[in-house]
């Protein structure tokens, strides 16, 4: 038995392309769309109420969907008639409309055969619609893709599916609406096309024009043909179409019309089925072009479905809920209305088409053996089944996985039986293939994938399958590379494996291109694994091999070819076009190897580290001598001998006697690689170690002797490797690494090999050592070193040394500010300073310095190699000159002692704060203060210490603060104290107080602070006093003037009682010129600022008091005129405030009037104002109570506003007159208009009743001289007779109507000369060519003549029309002779029995 013996693929059933609705109404398409549909049924049902959030909806196959449609059609009792039915893109809509429609819209060959497929999915629905679809329906299928008007689109398929019907549309033409279309048309234009009107009611036999022809048309539009073919021609010329019956019909009616004539008992229909495809898309159409689309007719459609009494079923389309749709559409949008009817009223059915369930169901299992014999076999093997499922589930990577895949009866049912020969996994792998492509078009590989196997025998063992790997042999695999070509998909692995195919594809086994096509359809997949043997097991089940063959052709691929990678974070194996394996890594290294050289400078970070070469030599010298540092060490450096030079040499020295910080290594280890000429290099290093005297040095250099290049060699593949190109390096990343490793290894082997034979350089040239490095290095150390200075300060051993920094920039400041040299400073140290201190000073510690007793007091060094060294630093400084610190103390840094940066501060610190003041100690150029030993941050950084200078002071015992302190005292300068001050802080802090001097200085430190506090108050008043002086310039003000005087500072000798201190005359000049200032201002400011003082009545009081107090102020500064002033100033304010008070109704009112003089138009206004403006100024000369200051602004204003309106009348007269004169000097209507427009101005400016009656004459004879050039004679004959007539003419506008009519003439002229010359010359020239139909042709465009043309030239016009019709004779008999010519003898005869017969 073979696999088709079993089960087939319905081929025939099944459609290959994308269905357009509209095919129904094609005979030669719907047949073989309808058949190929494929229905499923509940038997092989992949999908369950889990599929969908609970509750909210429950999924139907399409065979049960085609039943509730029949039973909507057929049932007395079908409940609601709207139906949405609602599934995804690409999933069969358009073709399961197309196919329903078939169905019920016939009862023959094609229903029988869709109702037979249905019975296949399902026999019992297929019994129930072959039992009730015994009467046809009529069936409407819209396609909203094509973007339609619905009311014409309804019309238009209802009128198609007549047709289809073999039925006359001549029931629809009785709703025409094209009457009231004409009607609304000609009560609409008839006005604006008269003319064309009244030419086509001739053309058809109605000889009436104007309002008659109108009402004519209107009445009779229904019961004259004529005046509807009259209305049409000229609507056809205007719109460009017809009025055709069809206009104006509406969906509603059309639905109503066919439901109520054709359907029902004795009618040739059941009911109406309406099915909208893309109904969705309608409404996102209709909600962006409402007018174009008629969403009106939504409405329409849905009360002609409810009046229809379930006889109009109406079944939509679309991809989601109403609602959806309904959230993108503005809330203003009437759609929104119509749509919520239909959601309200609507039955919503969740078509699923789901990939796995159509499969099963084209996949056709006629044996009845198919049960027993795929039954068995998956019993048999159920434990493989079970493994594979759970995988997959475990693989998969959506969030929602379909109950079809996770249940085990539906999986059992639908997967293993129904999908059988297609493998489960090859199934879940099409069933996900849709962000590729289209359903339905993988259903067609899939026939492909099937005859595969169709011929697999079946032995009782594992049945036959079409495996995951297969998928690739098929033209899916076309498909996919095709979308991923175009950018439609965002893999590339199709892509990816092509390449390799071209590449490598002819060097691989049957056996490693099945696992590489496994490779690509997980990935293809997107697989999700827990780990390497998780991506193993799924790619044996893709390719049906064993496990070992699969892990077999892997490593081939992936080590060989370089075409598959495990990618250890995304835990699945990835492919790779370029074809990275270790051959090809091999070819391509050999092209990069090509003149690469290396040293042993190429060698890199990570090999350093591996030869240990990146970390120090530790000692133990720090310990053995009680030295808190780390420092002592010895650098590494790998360098290659014939770089190692004198000058090389010569500059490691230097920097190793410069480490002094306590952390840089004091010692250099160098290792000398040598590959060629050994004894040479080393007789040469061995001459360079004796010449500079290497041995004084703690500098150590090992021979590495490499004859054989080993080390080279790496370095070379190394070189090479780096060389690679970012995409090689990507390519070979994983050989890459791996020989970096392997040269890393050698590298680090030859290197080890070479330090064991423990040569170093000496004076002898190679010398062995016998102990380990570190020893050696030691033992360099102490050689060197041997009066190294113990330095006990714990911290500074360790790798953070912040603290220890700290405490020890904290103990130097100590020492120098003597905070030390008490018991009160030294307890307020904490427990671990205190032990830091005891530690490297205290005359207890055993390896201190011994220069710090128990009674908190420095002494002399108890340490002998601290005693030789202060011994040297005092020796140096007795020759009085000044020496540095770091001339003093850094040679210390140096063997045989060894100190540090840290250990040379302490010791500084030491020396200032021991000798005191027999030594001056400067900071750069300053002396030596308090302030150098702390900054914003903090205190004194110790690398500081050697910008201080110290000299011997040869004045050690004489009191230089008691001098300083007398020097003070005697100073009467307040000027001078600061800088006092200063320099006694500076000399108390060099020299020190003593009891002597104690009391001095605290006198003289009060006597100065007095001092500063008078001159701090001096400037203060003097700054501010200057200060407002330069407001007042700026903005001067009475009150903020005299405050002045309060700032000014009070010259007095002395300053203050009790005190010494006077002014200086510099100080006094400083105010004898502000007084100056001040002096200035009172008559360039004060008095004009006086002048124009004023304010409110109600300010009056509280102004009185300010301004009187400033007077005062005045007269105590000796300034009592403009006191007095000031005084009568205020007296006159109130004289004059009290007077407004008195008047201030009248002022106010004659403020009002100068207000509304500047508002003022028209001529009576002007003159009324100017009456009461002559009033005020009568009024204001009786007024003896009001001041000057008032009356006189007053008159002046008046008097401007008097002028003002003068000037305005007169303007008026000028405009008056003006608009007289232009309508005599008018020469166009443009010129006539803007002269009525100026007449209708001035008529609102009331000048009077004989200027007005003037001005309506004026306007009478421009609207009459308007009327005649607007209706001059058309003609010339009658234009050139009212021409001459001007010329007896009297009018106002005389000029503009002979501008106008000689225009008109001149035009008219020009006109009939083109008309003339295009119609009457060509035809007198050339009449006798014309053929027949030029000759009728000429005849009816000269039929009519312009009116324009002269009584000569339609004379003319006539005659040659006589001339035309001859010639049209002429060929006319001329014609009928030829044909008569051309008849045969027999026709001759019958010709002219006819024309005797007429």
């Amino acid at each position: 038995m073979k696999v088709k013996d079993l089960v087939s693929f319905s081929k025939e059933t099944f459609f290959n392309g994308a269905v357009q609705t509209e095919w129904f109404y094609d005979a030669t398409k719907v047949k073989l769309v309808a058949e190929s549909y494929v229905f499923h049924g509940p038997k092989y049902y992949g999908v369950s109420a889990s599929d969908v959030k609970a509750g909210e909806h429950r999924l139907m196959d399409t065979a049960s969907f085609a039943q509730t449609i029949a039973h909507k059609l057929y049932s007395s009792n079908p409940g609601n008639n709207f139906v949405m039915t609602i599934a995804g893109y690409g999933t069969g809509k358009s073709h399961l409309a197309v196919c329903l429609g078939a169905l019920f819209s016939g009862t023959g060959e094609l229903a029988e055969s869709i109702a037979s497929n249905i019975s296949s999915a399902d026999e019992e629905i297929g019994t129930y619609i072959r039992q009730n679809n015994v009467k046809k329906n009529l069936v409407i299928v819209l396609n909203s893709m094509n973007n339609f008007n619905l009311d014409s689109e309804i019309l238009r398929c209802a009128r198609l599916s007549l047709a289809q019907n073999g039925i006359s549309d001549e029931l629809l033409k009785k709703l025409t609406k094209s009457y009231d279309v004409a009607r609304h048309f000609v009560d609409r234009t008839f006005a604006i096309y008269q003319s064309q009107f009244e030419k086509y009611a001739l053309e058809v036999g109605l000889n009436i024009s104007g309002q008659a022809l109108k009402d004519y048309l209107v009445s009779r539009v229904e019961n004259d043909s004529r005046a509807l073919t009259a209305i049409n021609d000229v609507y056809r010329e205007v719109n460009g179409d017809n009025i055709t019956w069809d206009r104006g019909l509406s969906a509603g009616d059309i639905l109503l019309t066919l439901q109520e004539e054709l359907c029902g008992n004795g009618k040739p229909f059941n009911k109406v089925l309406l099915l909208f495809d893309e109904f969705g898309r309608y409404i996102e159409y209709t909600a962006a072009n409402p007018a174009i689309a008629g969403e009106a007719s939504l409405q329409q459609i849905f009360e002609a479905a409810q009046l229809a009494n379930g006889n109009i079923i109406f079944v939509g389309f679309i991809q989601s809920e109403l609602e959806a749709y309904l959230a993108r559409i503005e809330k203003t949008s009437n759609i929104t209305r119509y749509i919520a009817r239909y959601q309200t009223a609507s039955k919503n059915l969740f078509l699923s088409s789901n990939f796995e369930t159509i499969l099963a169901n084209i996949l056709k299992k006629s044996n009845p053996a198919f049960n027993r014999v795929v039954g068995e076999s998956i019993v048999r093997y159920e434990n493989y089944h079970l493994k594979s499922k759970n995988a997959l589930s475990r693989w998969d990577r959506t969030s929602t996985k379909k109950s079809v895949w996770i249940t085990d009866e539906l999986y059992k049912n639908v997967i293993l039986n129904g999908c059988y020969p297609l493998h489960p996994i090859t199934v879940w792998l099409l069933s996900s293939s849709h962000q590729w492509m289209q359903q339905r078009s993988t259903l067609a590989y899939v026939s492909e994938m099937f005859d595969t196997v169709s011929e697999a025998e079946i032995d009782g063992t594992f049945l036959p399958y079409v495996y995951p790997y297969q998928i690739v042999d098929s033209g899916i695999f076309g498909e996919m590379l095709n979308s991923e070509e175009k950018g439609l998909v965002s893999s590339q692995y199709c892509m990816l494996y092509r390449d390799i195919l071209v590449k490598v594809g002819d060097k691989l086994s049957e056996l490693e291109k099945i696992v590489l096509k496994s490779v690509l359809v997980v990935n293809i997949g997107r697989m999700a694994f827990h780990d390497k043997t998780d991506a193993l097991k799924a790619i044996q089940l893709c390719s049906n091999c064993k496990e070992d063959e699969v892990q077999s052709a892997l490593k081939s691929l992936e080590e060989m070819h370089g075409v598959v990678a495990f990618d250890d974070h995304a835990k699945t194996y990835d492919l790779i076009a370029e074809a990275n394996g270790f051959n090809e890594f091999k070819r391509i290294f050999t092209r990069y190897r090509i003149g690469v050289k290396a040293s042993i400078d190429d060698i890199d970070e990570s090999a350093l580290k591996l030869m240990a070469l990146d970390t120090p030599v530790e000692t133990a010298f720090a310990q053995d001598h009680h030295i808190s540092s780390t420092e002592w060490m010895f650098n590494k450096r790998l360098i290659d001998c014939s770089e190692i030079s004198e000058s090389y040499l010569r500059n490691e020295i230097r920097n190793i006697t410069e480490n002094c910080d306590g952390e840089k290594a004091r010692g250099l280890l160098i290792y000398a690689y040598c590959s060629e000429d050994i004894t040479s290099e080393v007789n040469r290093l061995s001459r360079l170690y004796c010449d500079l005297n290497l041995r004084n040095y703690p500098i150590i250099i090992l021979f590495l002797d490499d004859h054989d290049k080993e080390m080279l060699t790496a370095l070379i593949v190394k070189k090479s490797l780096q060389r690679f190109s970012t995409a090689d390096k990507e390519r070979f990343q994983k050989h890459i690494s791996n020989q970096l490793r392997a040269q890393n290894t050698k590298l680090c082997r030859k290197f080890t090999s070479c330090v064991s034979q423990r040569h170093m350089i000496g004076v002898n040239g190679l010398e062995n050592y016998a102990v380990r490095i570190n020893a050696l290095c030691s033992k360099k150390f102490d050689l060197l070193y041997t009066r190294a200075v113990p330095f006990v300060f714990d911290g500074f051993e360790n790798k953070s040394k912040t603290q220890a920094k700290t405490t020890l920039t904290q103990v130097c400041c100590y020492l120098y500010n003597r905070l030390l040299m008490n018991q009160q400073g030294y307890n307020a140290l904490s427990s671990k300073d205190k032990n830091r201190v005891n530690s490297v000073l205290s005359i207890s510690a055993p390896f201190s310095w011994k220069v710090y007793d128990n009674r908190c007091q420095l002494i002399e060094p108890g340490n002998p190699i601290i005693a030789e060294i202060i011994s040297n630093v005092v020796s140096a400084l007795d020759d009085g000159e000044r020496h540095s610190v770091y001339q003093l103390f850094y040679k210390f840094v140096q063997a045989p002692y060894g100190m540090n940066e840290n250990s040379i501060s302490l010791l500084v610190s030491y020396f200032i704060a021991f000798q005191e003041n027999r030594y001056f100690y400067f900071y750069g150029t300053e002396r030596l203060m308090p302030k150098h030993w702390s900054t914003d941050k903090g205190k004194l950084k110790v690398p500081e210490f050697k910008k201080i200078n110290i000299q011997k002071n040869a004045n050690a015992g004489i009191d230089l603060v008691a001098e300083l302190c007398e020097k003070i005292m005697s100073n009467t300068d307040i000027s001078n104290c600061a800088n006092l001050k200063n320099s006694l802080t500076m000399l108390v802090a060099q020299e020190g107080e003593t009891e002597s001097n104690q009391y001095k200085i605290g006198q003289a430190i009060t006597y100065l602070d007095a001092g500063i506090r008078l001159e701090r108050n001096f400037t203060d008043q003097l700054r501010k006093a200057q200060n407002h002086i330069e407001d007042l310039k700026k903005q001067f003000r009475i009150l903020s003037f005299v405050k002045i005087f309060d700032l000014i500072p009070r010259i007095s000798d002395p300053i203050e009682d009790g005190l010494e201190y006077v002014y200086t005359e510099k100080q006094k000049n400083d105010v004898l010129k502000l007084k100056a200032i001040v002096e200035q201002m009172l008559p360039k400011l004060y008095l004009p600022m006086l002048s124009a003082l004023d304010f409110k009545f109600e300010e009056l009081s509280e102004n009185q008091k300010r301004y009187r107090h400033a007077a005062e102020i005045l007269r105590a500064n000796k300034y009592e005129d403009y006191a007095d002033a000031t005084e009568n100033r205020l007296t006159e304010i109130e004289k004059s405030l009290r007077a407004k008070q008195k008047y201030e109704s009248s002022l106010v009112e004659c403020e009002r009037d100068l207000t509304q003089s500047k508002n003022l138009f028209k001529l009576a206004d002007c003159e009324e104002m100017e009456a009461k403006l002559n009033g005020w100024v009568e009024f204001f000369s009786k007024t003896n109570e009001l001041p000057t200051d008032i009356i006189a602004p007053l008159n002046k204003r008046i008097k401007n506003a008097k002028n003002e309106l003068c000037q305005k009348k007169a303007e008026l007269l000028n405009e008056y007159t003006a608009a007289i004169d232009n309508a005599s000097t008018a020469e166009t209507v443009i010129q006539l208009r803007q002269s009525i427009s100026k007449i209708s101005m001035l008529m609102q400016m009331q000048l009077g009743p004989d200027s007005e009656q003037t001005l309506l004459k004026v306007q009478s004879d421009i609207d009459d001289a308007i009327h005649q050039i607007e209706t001059l004679p058309q003609n010339l004959d009658n234009l050139n007779q009212f021409i001459y007539s001007l010329n007896h003419m009297q009018h106002r506008c005389l000029k503009a109507i002979k501008h106008g009519a000689t225009a008109l003439q001149a035009d008219l002229i020009q006109k009939q000369a083109i008309w003339v010359k295009r119609y009457i010359e060509e035809a007198e020239r050339s009449y006798k060519s014309m053929s027949a139909i030029e000759c009728q042709n000429w005849l009816d465009k000269t039929a009519s003549h312009p009116i324009y043309l002269q009584a000569p030239i339609i004379e003319r016009l006539n005659r040659t029309r006589e001339l035309v019709e001859s010639q049209l004779h002429s060929c006319r008999v001329d014609g009928l002779l030829a044909m008569y010519d051309k008849l045969s003898e027999s026709e001759k005869q019958t010709f002219k029995k006819l024309l005797l017969a007429r």
